[in-house]
């Protein structure tokens, strides 16, 4: 199938599905719901149904992984600050101020940096069960993806688990 028709044949546009980073119900495991998450957010970053290039696909997961890494250092400051204060039962509070804990955003790939070769591996299910296409270096959402997750996850009919 010729992506232009591929593209014609999308039930929807890409701003009406909310995309979650768990599709639970509308697909058969975690691999292939971060895969799905990744491919229909780069459509929807761009308005249009597009094809996500491998190396984007590989800069993602490695923005990914910086970003979680860097989540988890404020975290571990955060948890250090609170164990420090407990034990000298508040006193530490007075002297040294709490750390702030940055928001994850809510696109966030939360399983990504961890599970990378799991995310190919999901990718490649996506491929196998007609749900994504290759053409040359890219990977396509196929309207068989789009219509199972707009099924569970049109915007605003359904909240991300």
């Amino acid at each position: 199938m010729d992506i232009k028709d591929l593209i014609q044949e999308m039930p929807c546009n890409p701003g009406d599905l909310k995309i979650c980073w768990s599709f639970i119900e509308a697909l058969e495991d975690g691999r292939e719901e971060i895969a799905a998450a990744i491919l229909l957010q780069c459509s929807q970053e761009t308005g249009h149904w597009v094809g996500v290039s491998t190396s984007s696909l590989d800069k993602k997961i490695s923005s990914a992984k910086i970003g979680w890494q860097q989540w988890l250092k404020c975290m571990e400051s955060a948890n250090d600050w609170k164990v420090r204060n407990e034990m000298t039962l508040g006193i530490y509070g007075l002297f040294f101020k709490k750390p702030a804990l940055p928001e994850l955003p809510s696109n966030f790939p939360m399983g990504v940096p961890f599970f990378a070769e799991s995310v190919a591996t999901g990718f490649r299910h996506l491929i196998r069960s007609g749900l994504a296409t290759i053409n040359g270096n890219y990977i396509f959402p196929t309207p068989q993806l789009v219509v199972k997750i707009a099924q569970k996850y049109k915007k605003d009919t359904r909240a991300c688990p």
